[in-house]
């Protein structure tokens, strides 16, 4: 495994993560919805999510992975189906800058099972994973220190990616202040979690 390689796979994998899909709108419109640090909990799923995908296809298994399409399908439709149920939500919410969060599920557990599906019903990450990342990297000649550094390298960056982006959105639902103001910034957040919900269900 060469430098040249895994800084190329590494640069390829933040653009492609850095634009804007249904994890990333699903990581603004928590943290909109419930701050920076409940969000937190969101973007571990995500990570686990990519972990499935990288270990599978370092392992060899994404032609067996491929198998389960029904399976993902399914995965996919309750991720999207929490995110739009989410989003219904933040459309009742209270106008007070003091409620601006989804007063349902406050444990973590939740958020991190809606991070942990929509990452594994995501065609876009399965793509990456499955097609682009055996074109950048040879994977039968890998090592195992050299697939340990790879999948430190690939879940590092989707979890300060996505940190970012629900650290940005957390700062702007603090600078709410009035109600007229909290209510519009509740019925986008609303909007962000039921585009993100319907963009991930009808991905093919």
């Amino acid at each position: 495994m060469s430098v040249e390689s895994v800084i190329a796979l590494m640069a390829a994998s933040i653009l492609i993560k850095v634009a804007p899909g249904p994890g990333v709108l699903a990581a603004i419109g928590h943290a909109m919805a419930r701050g920076f640090r409940p969000t937190l909990a969101f973007v571990a799923g995500v990570m686990c999510g990519d972990l499935v995908y990288v270990l599978a296809a370092l392992l060899g298994l994404a032609a067996i992975a491929r198998e389960f399409r029904d399976v993902f399908f399914a995965v996919r439709l309750l991720g999207g189906a929490y995110l739009i149920w989410l989003g219904i939500s933040m459309f009742r919410v209270s106008a007070s800058p003091d409620s601006n969060r989804v007063p349902v599920d406050k444990g973590h557990g939740a958020a991190y099972r809606s991070g942990l599906l929509v990452t594994l019903g995501n065609p876009k990450v399965m793509l990456f994973y499955g097609g682009l990342l055996p074109t950048f990297i040879d994977i039968a000649a890998l090592q195992s220190v050299d697939m340990m550094i790879l999948t430190v390298l690939l879940i590092a960056d989707v979890g300060c990616i996505l940190a970012a982006y629900a650290y940005s959105a957390d700062r702007a639902r603090r600078a709410i202040r009035s109600s007229a103001f909290a209510r519009w910034f509740n019925r986008v957040s609303g909007a962000v979690l039921i585009g993100s919900g319907t963009a991930l269900i009808s991905k093919s």
